[in-house]
């Protein structure tokens, strides 16, 4: 280790380069990126290169140009792509001009030359990140917004327009003859149905086997509707407003901890931070279940002193509020027109509920798992078993370096296993020569048997015989392609 300095260790400035690559990615749609890789793959073939993935340096730059050309030209640039672009929709032309704009960028950075072999895959595989052509679809949650709203807007345009269903587009039955009951009755339907709480008061006609097949096709689109939205919830930024709670607890209980003069979370004993754990979870749950079910009290109440046949008490609106939140929905209680534009949105906060608490408590036992295996490795001090542990081969000179430590602490951590190490050794012996490392002379000297290797097909073996030279042009050129030496050639 060269330096005790913290982020400048070879292992932390290699693994902050790939981060900063991995999150400094071009967002190319699929269409364009498939267009490009097809481009270099023509280019690769009418060159004739050996290598189908691979162009020269030299034919990036030409393509570069002329894909700039079109856009500063503005050939092919339609009144349609302006509005395109407006909506943020991406254009093919400038978007493969900054992927191949990256290209150079990379190019020039590692001093390539123009006759060197670029491997394009790699490069649109590692530079680039895959995103939808659609600007709504390119995130998670606004793309299950979308979604969602398409099957809110459908269920009344479905069960009230087209098949007028009674049961779950219904008249208003009192005198005032609402013309907005039938649909958001059906849409308070598609809360209940994609929430799984199902009350039961609301439900598809049965007189027709097509439409109980329907009804059968309804609950799967909800169900992959719900599905969607809890999962871009759990994967977008939204999902750190969830930690909030949780975070607030933790908080709380160390510095009650310090104002009773216990021992920080530092020098706490590992019984101590996993029952410190399982009251931060359990306590973050209960507390957004007590306030989303204190939402809902609320709410009917609202409700409850408009209309008086909703004659609930207090204890009945929090019966409500329980069933509801945790999607049970027994629908043995009387809920009156008006709470039903509540509803709407509340059954969906339920399901969202439900899947938040389920989600925790799933990830409970690794956490814990998790928290055990760290909290040996931090305590770990040196000691003869962990620098014979750490090293790496048959035999051990009594020193552990930063790679082998960063790989032996992966490993107790749990973070890696020895089947991936071993996939990964599989690739790097595959690429190793004979020196036992990846080198750049070999990368040279692979290019320079290649082009060994062009220059004798290209005779296409014109004016030799059959009988001598034309065995011997051929066998030279293969021995050339698997690296034997002059010797090997003259003895073939």
């Amino acid at each position: 280790l060269s330096t005790k300095a913290k982020g400048e260790s070879e292992v932390e400035m290699l693994a902050q380069d790939m981060e900063n690559r991995r999150n400094g990615r071009v967002k190319v749609p699929y269409t364009i990126r498939t267009r490009l890789l097809h481009s270099f793959k023509k280019i690769s073939n009418e060159k004739g290169y050996s290598q189908k993935t691979a162009v020269q340096v030299s034919d990036v730059y030409d393509f570069r140009d002329i894909v700039k050309g079109k856009v500063e030209s503005g050939e092919n640039y339609k009144f349609t792509d302006r509005i395109a672009q407006c909506l943020y929709f991406a254009n093919t032309e400038k978007t493969a001009l900054e992927v191949l704009d990256r290209a150079i960028e990379t190019i020039e950075d590692l001093d390539m030359k123009k006759d060197d072999m670029w491997f394009f895959t790699d490069f649109i595989f590692y530079h680039t990140e895959t995103v939808a052509f659609i600007p709504i679809f390119r995130h998670p949650l606004l793309a299950a917004l979308f979604w969602a709203f398409f099957f809110y807007i459908g269920t009344p345009i479905l069960f009230c327009s087209i098949y007028q269903d009674e049961g779950i587009c219904p008249n208003d039955p009192t005198p005032q003859n609402r013309r907005y009951y039938g649909v958001v009755s059906s849409m308070y339907f598609a809360s209940t149905t994609m929430s799984t709480v199902g009350y039961g008061d609301l439900s598809v006609s049965k007189d027709a086997r097509w439409k109980v097949f329907l009804g059968i096709l309804y609950m799967i689109v909800a169900m992959l509707v719900a599905v969607m939205a809890l999962g871009a919830i759990s994967d977008t930024s939204i999902s750190k407003f969830k930690g909030v709670c949780e975070g607030f607890l933790h908080r709380l209980a160390l510095t009650m901890r310090d104002k009773m003069g216990m021992a920080s979370y530092r020098d706490m004993l590992l019984y101590q931070r996993i029952r410190l754990l399982k009251y931060v979870k359990l306590g973050d749950i209960l507390l957004q279940f007590l306030c989303l079910n204190c939402v809902g009290v609320f709410f009917s109440r609202i409700f409850v002193n408009r209309d008086p046949l909703m004659d609930w008490t207090w204890m009945d609106s929090f019966y409500w509020a329980i069933q509801t939140t945790t999607t049970i929905g027994y629908g043995d209680m009387y809920m009156s027109f008006e709470m039903r534009w509540f509803q709407i949105f509340y059954l969906v906060g339920g399901t969202m509920f439900v899947g938040y608490a389920l989600g925790k408590l799933g990830s409970l036992r690794d956490e814990l798992s998790q928290m055990k295996r760290e909290y040996a490795w931090e305590r770990r001090e040196t000691d003869r078993a962990m620098v014979e542990q750490m090293q790496g081969g048959a035999e051990h000179d009594g020193r552990v370096d930063q790679y082998e430590f960063v790989l032996a602490s992966l490993l107790m951590m749990n973070k890696i296993d020895a089947s991936e190490v071993t996939s990964i050794m599989d690739k790097y012996r595959d690429l190793v020569s004979d020196s036992g490392f990846i080198e750049l002379d070999d990368v040279v000297e692979t290019k320079l048997a290649q082009d060994t290797l062009d220059e004798e097909e290209a005779f296409e073996f014109e004016g030799l015989d059959a009988e001598g030279h034309y065995k011997g042009m051929f066998m030279r050129a293969m021995s050339m392609a698997k690296g034997k030496s002059d010797t090997a050639l003259y003895e073939l």
